[in-house]
C-alpha cells in the first residue's frame, strides 16, 4: 500500500512538474525576442529589439530602434497588429522620439480602406477611409518589422515569385503610398552570422523603382536573419546581444573666434542657444539664424553649424538658437503657434542688440525654407534688423521630419510621385481642412488628443502680405535642385517685393545643390549631417559685406555769413535784438 502512495506521490509531482514546463513552453512561444545590429558602409549604425506576441487571435510585433547615428531621431518604436485569420493588418502605430519630441503615426484599417493620422510639430494631417486593397503588408525598407510581415504572407508550399500589395509611408505629413511589393525565394544556402554558419532560405524583395534587398531567414522559424539593402549599403544582422553605439555630435572650433552658450526668457519659457563672437575688435555686424520645419535645435542639421563658423571667422557674430521645446530650450513642442517662434526669434534679436560687442545698427537676420516666414515676419516689423536673407522659400511642403534619411529621400523622389498617390495627398489635406474648419484648439481622432491652433493659423497665414512691408535689402539664394520649393514660388517672391516698392533685392541660385544646401555627410564618427557648400557662405558673406555697413558719419559744412547785410541791418535798427529762433 505504502508503494501505492509513493507511486501516486510520484506521479503528481511529475504532472505538476510537466504542466510547469508545458505552460513556460507555450509563454515562450507566446512571446519571442529578436535581436539585430544595423550596419551602415560597414560600420555599426543603430540596434533593433523586436517582440513577437501571440495571442488567441492576432499577432503583435512591436521593435524598438535605438539610432544614434541619425540626424535627430534617437529612438524609433514600431507595432504592427496582424489577424491570424487571413493574415490581415489591422493596425500599424509609429512613433518617433528625439531632441524632447515624438512624432507619432497611426494607420489603421477599416474594411477596405485605412484611416491615417499623423501627429508631431504642433501639426497634424488626417485622411478618412483611403481606398486601400484590403490585404496589404507594411513595408519600410528600413524597419525590421517589414520583413517579417512579409515572410507572414509568403505561401511556402507555392514558392517562387509573389506579389504583396502594400503600404509605404515614409514621410510624416503625408499619406502611406500604395504599392506592390515582389518577394521571391531563391534558394537554400549557408550564411555567417558572427562565427556561426547557419543554413537559411534566401529572398529577393523588390520594391517598387528600387534596387532588390536580399533577404535570409531561418528555414524553420523563418525568422528574418540576414538583410541587405546595397542601394543604401546597409545591413540587418541578427544577434545574440546589441553593439554599443555613440556617435558625436557634429561641431566646428576656430581660434578666430569664441562660442559662448547663452540662454534669454520670452515670457516663462527660458531659450538656449549659442552665440559665436570674433575675437576682434568691436562692436560686430551680428546675425541671427532661423531655422526650418520641425524640432530643430541650433545646429539645423550641420547646416548652421557651418554657418556660424565661417561668418564668425569673416568678423560676424552669428546667435543661432535651440527651436522651444527642443534640446536644451524650455517650452512644449506638442503646443505651440507661429506667433510664438516670432516672439521667441525677436526676443533673439532683442538678446543680441544688449550684448556690447555687437554694433545694433548692423544686424541681419536669416531664414531657412520655413523659417524663412519667421524671418521676414520679424524682419517687416522689428527696426532693429537691418537686411533679411531667405534660405530656399518662405513657405514648403510640411517636411517629414529632422530626420535627414527621410528629408534627403523626400527631396529625390517628390517629382516621381503618380497620379493616384497626388489623389491621396489632395483628400488628406481636404479632410484635415474640414476638422479645422470647427474652430477648435483640441479634438479626438482615432482615440488621439490632437492640436489643431497651430495648423488653423498656418491656414491663416499670409506671407506675401509680409513680404509687400520689408523695406530692408533682401537676399534670396536657391539651389536649382530643389524638389521641396518650386521655382514658380521665387518668381512670385521677387514680384511681391517689386509691389512693394523695395528695389534693394537680390536673387542668387546654384546649378548644383538642392534644398539643404550641401552634401549629406555619414563618416561613422558623427551623426548624420549637412557639410555646407562654401559658394553659399561665400555669397552671404559678400552680400552682408554690401549691406551691413557702417554709416558715416555725418559731416556739417560750415555755412558763410555775408556781413555786409548784417552791418546794414544793424544801421536801420537803433536796438537790434536777434533771437536764437531767428538764427534759426
Amino acid at each position: 500500500m505504502r508503494k501505492i502512495y509513493l507511486a501516486l506521490i510520484i506521479f503528481i509531482c511529475l504532472s505538476i512538474i510537466l504542466f510547469v514546463a508545458a505552460f513556460f513552453y507555450i509563454d515562450t512561444h507566446r512571446h519571442t525576442t529578436f535581436l539585430y545590429n544595423i550596419y551602415k558602409n560597414g560600420r555599426p549604425f543603430a540596434t533593433v529589439e523586436v517582440d513577437k506576441y501571440n495571442t488567441e487571435d492576432s499577432i503583435v510585433y512591436r521593435s524598438t530602434t535605438s539610432t544614434p547615428f541619425y540626424s535627430t531621431s534617437d529612438i524609433h518604436k514600431r507595432k504592427i497588429s496582424v489577424e491570424k485569420k487571413g493574415l490581415k493588418v489591422r493596425d500599424y502605430n509609429k512613433k518617433h522620439l528625439g531632441e524632447g519630441v515624438s512624432m507619432d503615426i497611426h494607420i489603421r484599417r477599416v474594411d477596405s480602406s485605412i484611416n491615417f493620422l499623423a501627429v508631431g510639430h504642433s501639426n497634424f494631417a488626417y485622411a478618412n477611409r483611403l481606398r486601400v486593397n484590403n490585404d496589404f503588408v507594411i513595408f519600410e525598407k528600413d524597419a525590421i518589422l517589414s520583413y517579417f510581415n512579409l515572410v507572414d504572407k509568403y505561401d511556402f508550399k507555392k514558392g517562387g515569385v509573389q506579389s504583396m500589395p502594400a503600404l509605404m509611408h515614409t514621410y510624416t505629413f503625408l499619406p502611406p503610398y500604395k504599392s506592390d511589393i515582389r518577394l521571391k525565394l531563391i534558394n537554400e544556402e549557408l550564411i555567417t552570422l558572427g562565427n556561426k554558419r547557419v543554413k537559411a532560405l534566401h529572398f529577393s524583395v523588390k520594391p517598387p523603382n528600387e534596387k532588390e534587398i536580399k533577404l535570409w531567414i531561418n528555414r524553420w522559424t523563418h525568422m528574418p536573419l540576414l538583410i541587405k539593402a546595397p542601394q543604401e549599403d546597409f545591413e540587418f544582422v541578427w544577434s545574440e546581444s546589441l553593439n554599443e553605439i555613440y556617435a558625436q555630435r557634429y561641431t566646428v572650433e576656430n581660434e578666430l573666434y569664441a562660442d559662448r552658450e547663452i540662454a534669454f526668457k520670452n515670457k516663462d519659457i527660458v531659450l538656449s542657444g549659442t552665440l559665436s563672437t570674433p575675437k576682434t575688435e568691436g562692436p560686430h555686424p551680428a546675425i541671427v539664424l532661423v531655422w526650418g520645419p520641425g524640432p530643430v535645435d541650433r545646429n539645423a542639421l550641420g547646416i548652421f553649424t557651418d554657418m556660424a563658423d565661417r561668418l564668425a571667422q569673416h568678423g560676424i557674430s552669428v546667435l543661432r538658437f535651440d527651436k522651444r521645446g527642443v534640446s536644451k530650450s524650455g517650452g512644449n513642442f506638442a503646443r505651440f503657434t507661429d506667433a510664438d517662434l516670432i516672439d521667441d526669434i525677436n526676443k533673439a534679436v532683442e538678446f543680441l542688440a544688449q550684448q556690447d560687442d555687437i554694433d545694433k545698427k548692423r544686424i541681419a537676420i536669416l531664414g531657412y525654407s520655413e523659417g524663412g516666414y519667421h524671418a521676414t515676419a520679424v524682419a517687416a516689423d522689428n527696426p532693429g534688423i537691418s537686411a533679411c536673407i531667405i534660405l530656399a522659400g518662405i513657405e514648403s511642403l510640411h517636411l517629414p521630419d529632422t530626420d535627414l534619411e527621410m528629408m534627403w529621400s523626400f527631396d529625390k523622389s517628390a517629382l516621381k510621385w503618380d497620379v493616384e498617390y497626388l489623389k491621396d495627398i489632395t483628400k488628406t489635406a481636404r479632410d484635415t481642412s474640414a476638422i479645422l474648419k470647427g474652430g477648435k484648439d483640441w479634438t479626438i481622432l482615432l482615440q488621439k488628443r490632437v492640436y489643431l491652433k497651430k495648423c488653423r493659423m498656418d491656414i491663416e497665414r499670409k506671407p506675401f502680405d509680409i513680404i509687400r512691408r520689408l523695406k530692408i535689402p533682401v537676399l534670396i539664394l536657391r539651389g536649382k535642385k530643389d524638389t521641396v520649393i518650386p521655382q514658380e514660388h521665387i518668381n512670385v517672391l521677387e514680384e511681391t517685393l517689386k509691389q512693394g516698392g523695395n528695389e534693394d533685392y537680390g536673387i542668387k541660385y546654384f546649378n548644383k545643390l538642392n534644398h539643404f544646401f550641401g552634401k549629406k555627410m555619414e563618416d561613422g564618427i558623427h551623426r548624420t549631417y549637412i557639410s555646407l557648400d562654401n559658394e553659399v557662405t561665400d555669397a552671404i558673406i559678400e552680400w552682408l559685406d554690401k549691406k551691413l555697413v557702417t554709416p558715416p558719419p555725418i559731416e556739417i559744412e560750415p555755412i558763410e555769413i555775408d556781413t555786409t547785410e548784417i552791418d546794414t541791418i544793424e544801421e536801420n535798427v537803433k536796438d537790434p535784438i536777434i533771437t536764437e529762433k531767428e538764427v534759426l
